[in-house]
């Protein structure tokens, strides 16, 4: 985005709900329009909480692509400077964890599926990293989207790009995933695990 915008979820949100797009930007206007297109065409209202938050999360792996100018150390990489939010992620198409984990964050919450956005570390050098975890029937599922879109590998299997889909926190543990425990709500739900 240009000079002088910065993404904020609420000013997002406070326009879907109350219809009201007056005094929004033009990036704002972009994100809403990729968020309309997604709830309407992809994950529609008929479809139940878990087929709206996979056919989202299908949606983000499939059109956003890992910002990886992020890890260049050349003197003219292009890093995407909306990498980090929404704009990034689904108009630019270009996102790191942050835009990834952002923009599944707005969705749920446009869709009213509890969900919060976790801020940790991923793989062994524990880089920063974020994923999200939601609520489905009283019960809490981690899910790392960043990590089911593994760019550097091309095309994946099904069962690749849902490895992070609705797993629960021992999963995370187990797969390089480290975060502060504390205030953030431990995922044991099987239910809505992803299935073949």
């Amino acid at each position: 985005a240009g000079t002088g915008w910065t993404y904020s979820e609420q000013r997002i949100l406070d326009a879907y709900f109350t219809g009201n797009y007056s005094g929004l930007s033009e990036y704002d206007l972009a994100i809403l329009d990729v968020c309309d297109h997604v709830l309407t065409a992809v994950a529609p209202e008929r479809m139940s909480e878990y087929e709206r938050e996979l056919a989202i999360h299908d949606y983000i792996i499939r059109n956003v692509s890992y910002d990886s100018e992020t890890l260049s150390i050349l003197p003219f990489f292009d890093e995407n400077p909306n990498n980090t939010n929404p704009y990034g992620a689904l108009v630019d198409g270009r996102a790191v964890c942050l835009g990834y984990s952002s923009s599944f964050q707005l969705f749920m919450d446009l869709i009213g599926v509890e969900c919060i956005t976790v801020h940790g570390q991923g793989n062994a050098d524990r880089e920063e990293h974020a994923w999200n975890m939601v609520k489905l029937d009283g019960e809490w599922y981690c899910v790392d989207v960043t990590w089911d879109d593994p760019t550097i590998m091309g095309a994946v299997s099904e069962r690749q790009a849902h490895r992070y889909f609705n797993v629960t926190s021992d999963f995370m543990r187990d797969t390089n995933h480290f975060w502060d425990a504390n205030g953030v709500p431990e995922a044991t739900g099987t239910q809505y695990a992803w299935q073949p």
